[in-house]
């Protein structure tokens, strides 16, 4: 199964879009603090895509509420925000299809080759691919 990690910026909504016909689900993980037309905007993406975007959100559903949950902003290990909105979010969605062959999609783009590379090594179980690094694209 391959999935396309969408979050509504311009470098998910490219890659998503290089690999659109061979995506069999594109998953979007909504926090409560994300801009007000982030909504209307994976809206029309779905008609640009051809295809229903699935939701996801934490019980958390936003930053300050995970901040005063957990006592904690951002340190060595990260930024705590991060691991309970999106991170532990994808988990619980991944463990419906646990033994299943998972491609993901990612929006990183050529001058995040760094971060595709930790990414890759820190989910090994899954094969990941990088259509704008592929394709030699920035953000510009």
């Amino acid at each position: 199964m391959k999935v396309a990690w969408f979050s509504t910026g311009a470098s998910s909504f490219v890659a998503t879009y290089l690999v659109k016909d061979s995506v069999d689900k594109i998953v979007y993980i909504h926090i409560g603090d994300q801009h007000p037309d982030s909504m209307r905007y994976l809206k029309d993406c779905e008609k640009v895509f051809g295809m229903k975007i699935e939701i996801l959100h934490s019980q958390y559903e936003t930053v300050e509420r995970v901040v005063r949950q957990f006592k904690y902003i951002n340190g060595v290990g990260g930024a705590t925000c991060t691991k309970v909105l999106k991170k532990r979010v994808r988990k619980e969605w991944e463990r419906q299809f646990k033994g299943q062959d998972i491609t993901y999609v990612w929006g990183y783009d050529l001058q995040e080759k760094h971060r595709a590379t930790r990414l890759s090594d820190n989910m090994s179980n899954f094969k990941h691919e990088f259509p704008l690094i592929d394709n030699g694209l920035t953000k510009r």
